[in-house]
């Protein structure tokens, strides 16, 4: 994590960095967080007695730990602006998030709607 703040932080010495550079950066953060997010959440399902933790946003932080908050922090952007410019990053890229589903992709492949379990497009 410190390395990609690094970047980061060299990056904007020499010129603000493009939204699709923030974007690109915070992804990588996030894969990074994204194992202690999930302890988290075990253990306030262990705490709660339910494996999906729903720690409310008012409770202490050090219980709450989300990896796109780490990611917007580390990259300099708000969770709002960073969520939003992610948004538009996928649409750009081709997919966007299933609705309903979380985890969920909808690709547009060969003039068809597909939705995958990933970002990753498996058949092009």
């Amino acid at each position: 994590m410190d390395l990609l703040k690094a970047e980061r932080d060299e990056n904007t010495c020499r010129k603000p960095m493009a939204a699709s550079e923030l974007i690109a950066l915070g992804r990588q953060i996030e894969e990074l967080e994204r194992p202690k997010a999930a302890e988290k959440q075990a253990e306030a399902g262990r705490l709660h007695g339910r494996g999906i933790a729903s720690v409310p946003a008012n409770e202490s932080y050090s219980r709450r730990y989300d990896s796109r908050e780490k990611a917007a922090e580390a990259v300099g952007l708000s969770t709002a602006t960073y969520s939003r410019v992610k948004q538009i990053a996928n649409a750009a890229e081709g997919y966007t998030q299933v609705p309903g589903q979380p985890g969920w992709w909808r690709h547009h492949i060969d003039g068809q709607q597909v939705d995958l379990p990933t970002r990753e497009r498996s058949s092009e």
